[in-house]
């Protein structure tokens, strides 16, 4: 079973989002859950009123997205939608949580890196931190193909490309077509015309990047990843994880 966990205040872009995750199954037993996240209740509040604001608090377009996104998996006899409402979070709780749910995948939509409410710039920032991989949506409708992919290679890494691609080819069928340095390190804007200029060359429709484990403090307005800003989904990817799961297929064979 493949199971996929998608943050939400659901916007739009969350059904987007959602038919992903059916095509990233390919046929698959799959769970897409849907994660509302709010911070955690004032203790001094009565049950009862607490009750009365999580009923109250969904708009009628919130409740129409849900329902949209009810009606695309219920086509799938593989799939099935769960709604998670989480109070609070931290990195020992989004630890727990990805292994509650066994997930494969974290897809973080493009509206979602816009929010503003500070708890999810948190769960944006803890994201980086953790071995599942991510999967962050790019700007453009309708981008749920990802066969060619551009590798912007971290100035860290220690990975060989091979073992990336071998991890990419059998749980994304994309084909790494291109790689360049890590864009982090360079002027955005010098770099874009050339990163514009092999994308379109070589037809790229995703980019992956790799990451490793770092101290996080928390921040009141987080830098965005650069690449974010390319329109493009970009697939991160755990390094360790990757190598694990690399190490874990071939002792099968």
């Amino acid at each position: 079973m493949k199971n996929f966990l998608i943050p939400t205040t659901l916007k739009e872009d969350t059904i987007g989002a959602v038919k992903t995750a059916v095509n990233l199954a390919k046929g698959n037993d799959c769970k897409i859950i849907l994660m509302l996240i709010s911070e955690t209740p004032d203790t001094y509040s009565s049950p009862s009123s607490f009750l009365r604001e999580i009923i109250n608090k969904s708009t009628a377009n919130e409740e129409n997205i849900l329902h949209i996104c009810r009606e695309i998996v219920s086509k799938f006899d593989n799939c099935s939608l769960k709604i998670h409402n989480q109070y609070g979070i931290s990195s020992p709780v989004f630890k727990r949580i990805i292994e509650h749910f066994s997930l494969n995948l974290i897809i973080v939509t493009h509206s979602y890196h816009q929010e503003e409410k500070r708890i999810i710039q948190n769960l944006v920032q803890l994201l980086d931190n953790q071995k599942c991989p991510i999967l962050h949506l790019g700007a453009m409708e309708n981008q749920d193909v990802f066969n060619k992919a551009l590798y912007i290679e971290n100035t860290a890494s220690t990975i060989p490309i091979e073992d990336l691609q071998q991890f990419i080819t059998k749980n994304f069928c994309s084909q790494i077509v291109s790689m360049t340095s890590d864009i982090e390190t360079t002027n955005l804007e010098e770099f874009t015309p050339y990163l514009t200029e092999v994308i379109n060359k070589n037809g790229v429709n995703l980019l992956v990047k790799t990451r490793k484990p770092k101290k996080i403090k928390l921040k009141k307005s987080p830098k965005q990843d650069n690449i974010i800003f390319l329109g493009l989904s970009v697939l991160s990817l755990y390094e360790e994880m990757v190598l694990e799961h690399n190490f874990q297929e071939l002792s099968l064979t």
